[in-house]
C-alpha cells in the first residue's frame, strides 16, 4: 500500500478514535489498516436504519441550556441481531452457563455475572471443548456482555451496593476472573466495549447512542458498525475484533521498544544543546558540573517531560487557555513544529522554548493562578523541584557590567528552539504520528526510564566522535581522536576495538594506522 494512502486510512481511523476518547488501548489504527479494516464513510443509509431501532427522548439527559435530546435502545438484544446483523444463537443466556460465568465474591456480598455470552466458534452452541478454568472460558466464549438498567451511570457504583466500586470496575473484575478478555457493557442509551487481558492494564471506548444519532457522529457510528457487525465478530480471523485487539496490545509493545530508542536519542540531544549552551558562555559552567550530577539532571529532565505528555493525553491537566496556549507542552509542540516548517536553518540560533519548560515546571512544583478561572495546586516532590539540579536553570552567574545584568542576576542557559525541538519530536512522534501516552501502560512508561538508566557523561580533552554500540540501545561510545592520533599506527585499531568492543572491519583496520588528521579517522571509521 503507498504511504500515501496508508497515512489517509490511518487519519480516517484517528478521526473517530479522537471523538470517542478511548481510555488506553483499544485498538491501534496501524494494525486496523494493516488488516484492510476500515470505516465506512457512506454511514447515511446506515444512520436511518440505526436511528430506527431507537427511541427518542425530548427532555435530553444534560441539565445546561444546550441539553439535547437522548437517543436510547429500549431493545439491546434487537439492535445486536437486527442491525449488528448478529444470530440468535451469539447472544447465549449467561444464566444457562452459571458455573462458569459467575463470580461470586462473599467477602464484598457481591456476585458478579453476564448477561449473555458470545460463543467463540459463533454457532451458538456453546459445546467447544473446555473446562472450567480461565483457558477453556477463553477457548470458548468470544466475549461477554452485561446490560446495566437504563440510564445507569458505568462509572459510579450501583445504589445501595455493599461494595463500592463502579458497574465499569466490575466488569473489569468479571472478564479477569473469567479469563474473557473481551466485553461489551451496556445501557439502553450506551455501548461500551472492554478488553481487559488479564495481568494487564485494561482498555475501553464508549459507543453513545445520542452522538451516533446525529450527522457529525457518523464516523462513530461506521466504527461501531465495523468493529461489532457480525462481520467482524464472525468473518475472516485475521480481521475478526479478537485479533485485532490482541495484535494491538503486541504493536504497542514494539511502541514501546521504539519509544525507549527514541529517548535514548532525546537524552543525546538534550545533552548537545546544555553543551551548546555552555559553550555560548564561555564554556567553563559544565566543566565545573558533576559529571553524575549532569547526567542525573538531564534524565530528571525527560522524565519530566514523559510524565507531562502522560498526563495531558489522559486529560488530567488544565484545560484553560491560558494553560494551553503558554504552558502545555502540545502547545509548544505545535509551534516549534511550525517553526521547523518555515525556518528549518535557524532552530539553532533562536532561543525562548527552553525558558518555557522551565515555567512550566516550576509551576507544577509550585502551584500558580490567572484569574478565577485557572488554578494549578502545588504538587512539589522531587521530579519538579528547582533546586534539585540548579544548572538546568542557571548555567553561570553573570556579574554585573554596563552592558549586562545586575550582580548577581542568574542567566538562564542558551539551549536552542531545536534542542527542545528536537527532544520533543522523539518523545512525541513515532513513524511521523503523533504518539499517544494515553494508551502506554505503566510497566511501558518504566520501560522507557530504563533506557536512559545505566549510562554516564564523559569527558574528553581532544576532538572527539562517537562509535556506534553493538548493543541495539547502547549508548556510542566516545573516541578522543586526537589522544587516538598520538598513538603508534599498528595500536590504534586494537584501542578502538577494545574501548568499543566492536571488530573493525578490515578497510578500517588498515586506514586507522595511515590515517594523520582527524579526517582521516572519520573516513577510516564510517559507517560506524
Amino acid at each position: 500500500m503507498p504511504d500515501r494512502e496508508r497515512r489517509r486510512l490511518i487519519f480516517a481511523h484517528q478521526e473517530w478514535l479522537g471523538f470517542v476518547q478511548p481510555a488506553g488501548l483499544v485498538v491501534s489504527p496501524a494494525v486496523m489498516v494493516d488488516a484492510q479494516v476500515v470505516p465506512d464513510r457512506n454511514a447515511a443509509g446506515r444512520q436511518r436504519e440505526f436511528t430506527a431501532l431507537l427511541e427518542r427522548d425530548e427532555r435530553g439527559e444534560h441539565d445546561d441550556a444546550r441539553a439535547t435530546a437522548r437517543w436510547r435502545a429500549p431493545d439491546l438484544r434487537r439492535l445486536f441481531l437486527d442491525w449488528l446483523g448478529w444470530e440468535e444463537g451469539d447472544l447465549v443466556d449467561a444464566g444457562a452457563h452459571r458455573e462458569r460465568l459467575e463470580i461470586a465474591l462473599p467477602e464484598l456480598r457481591t456476585v458478579l455475572a453476564p448477561t449473555w455470552a458470545v460463543p467463540a466458534d459463533g454457532d451458538g452452541a456453546g459445546t467447544r471443548a473446555g473446562n472450567s478454568t480461565d483457558a477453556g472460558n477463553a477457548a470458548r466464549w468470544r466475549m461477554l456482555v452485561r446490560v446495566e438498567p437504563g440510564g445507569a451511570d458505568l462509572d459510579a457504583p450501583p445504589p445501595d451496593a455493599a461494595w463500592n466500586a463502579s458497574r465499569h470496575e466490575r466488569f473489569v473484575r468479571l472478564l479477569a476472573e473469567t479469563g474473557v478478555p473481551a466485553g461489551l457493557l451496556c445501557t439502553d442509551g450506551r455501548v461500551r466495549l472492554v478488553h481487559a487481558p488479564r495481568g494487564e492494564t485494561p482498555g475501553w471506548l464508549t459507543f453513545d447512542f445520542s452522538q451516533m444519532a446525529m450527522p457529525a457522529g457518523r464516523p462513530i457510528l461506521a466504527a461501531f458498525d465495523m468493529l461489532l457487525s457480525a462481520e467482524a465478530l464472525f468473518g475472516r480471523e485475521e480481521a475478526s475484533l479478537p485479533a485485532l485487539l490482541a495484535r494491538s496490545r503486541e504493536a504497542q509493545a514494539e511502541v514501546s521498544t521504539r519509544l525507549a530508542r527514541q529517548v535514548l536519542a532525546a537524552l543525546y540531544e538534550l545533552l548537545r544543546g546544555f553543551v551548546a549552551a555552555d559553550a555560548r558562555r564561555g564554556g567553563e559552567a559544565l566543566a565545573r558540573e558533576d559529571p553524575k550530577r549532569l547526567y542525573n539532571g538531564l534524565v530528571v529532565v525527560l522524565m519530566r517531560l514523559v510524565f507531562l505528555l502522560y498526563t495531558e493525553d489522559r486529560g488530567l491537566m488544565p484545560a484553560h487557555p491560558v494553560y494551553q496556549q503558554h504552558y502545555a507542552l502540545g502547545g509548544l509542540f505545535a509551534r516549534l513544529r511550525a517553526d521547523a516548517a518555515a525556518h528549518p536553518d535557524t532552530m539553532d540560533q533562536r532561543f525562548g522554548a527552553w525558558a518555557q519548560l522551565l515555567a512550566l515546571f516550576r509551576l507544577v512544583h509550585g502551584g500558580g493562578r490567572h484569574g478565577a478561572g485557572l488554578a494549578f495546586a502545588a504538587r512539589k516532590g522531587r521530579l519538579f523541584d528547582p533546586a534539585r539540579f540548579p544548572f538546568l536553570e542557571r548555567l553561570s552567574s553573570v556579574p554585573g557590567t554596563a552592558d549586562g545584568p545586575p550582580a548577581g542576576v542568574a542567566e538562564l542557559p542558551l539551549a536552542p528552539d531545536g534542542t527542545v525541538w528536537r527532544v520533543l519530536e522523539n518523545l512525541m512522534m513515532l513513524d511521523g504520528e503523533r504518539l499517544s501516552y494515553r494508551t502506554l501502560d505503566v510497566e511501558q512508561i518504566g520501560s522507557v526510564y530504563e533506557a536512559i538508566m545505566g549510562f554516564r557523561i564523559e569527558r574528553t580533552a581532544g576532538r572527539s566522535i562517537a562509535v556506534r554500540s553493538p548493543k541495539r540501545t547502547g549508548a556510542a561510545v566516545v573516541i578522543d581522536v586526537d589522544a587516538l592520533l598520538s598513538q603508534g599506527g599498528g595500536a590504534r585499531a586494537r584501542a578502538v576495538a577494545e574501548r568499543t568492543g566492536v571488530r573493525l572491519p578490515a578497510k578500517a583496520a588498515v586506514a586507522l594506522p595511515q590515517a594523520a588528521a582527524v579526517e582521516d579517522v572519520v573516513a577510516a571509521l564510517e559507517g560506524r
